[in-house]
């Protein structure tokens, strides 16, 4: 409840913003409904994996839609949506950032010499409250 709570009153300091700016300024503000698409759109969908340079996964988050997808640590991947990981990764974020609520990504992978498909359905990362950083990577790893 608590959740619900923070984001309606994120929402409604959004409002309040765009409104009191709208009447001070001669530039067109946001509309309420741009206002409510953004706050619903954050955060950004994740996969929820840590992968190398290479693309080999070093960490899959608990609970995040790469577990629910089946991706595993020690798994390569080397593509989403057909993007090619070690080349194409602020594609790939913007990929997986705007796919439609329930929709899939596809993901190419090795896991032990075979190759994998999996659609896998971005999410919101899950709560990192109370760690130390924001995401848990460090390059020259990445985060999807």
């Amino acid at each position: 409840m608590k959740r619900s709570g923070s984001l309606f009153t994120f929402l409604l300091g959004a409002i309040s913003f765009a409104l009191i700016s709208g009447c001070a300024s001669a530039t067109p503000s946001p509309t309420i409904a741009q206002v409510v698409t953004f706050a619903a759109s954050y955060p950004a969908q994740v996969l929820g994996v840590v992968i190398d340079p290479e693309g080999k996964v070093l960490y899959v988050e608990p609970g995040s839609a790469a577990e629910k997808g089946g991706i595993s640590i020690g798994d390569v991947v080397q593509k989403v949506n057909n993007l090619a990981v070690t080349s194409e990764r602020q594609q790939i974020r913007t990929e997986i950032q705007e796919t439609k609520k329930g929709q899939s990504v596809i993901v190419a992978l090795q896991r032990n010499g075979s190759f994998v498909v999996l659609g896998v359905k971005p999410s919101p990362p899950t709560s990192r409250a109370g760690m130390a950083t924001a995401t848990p990577v460090a390059p020259p790893n990445d985060y999807l």
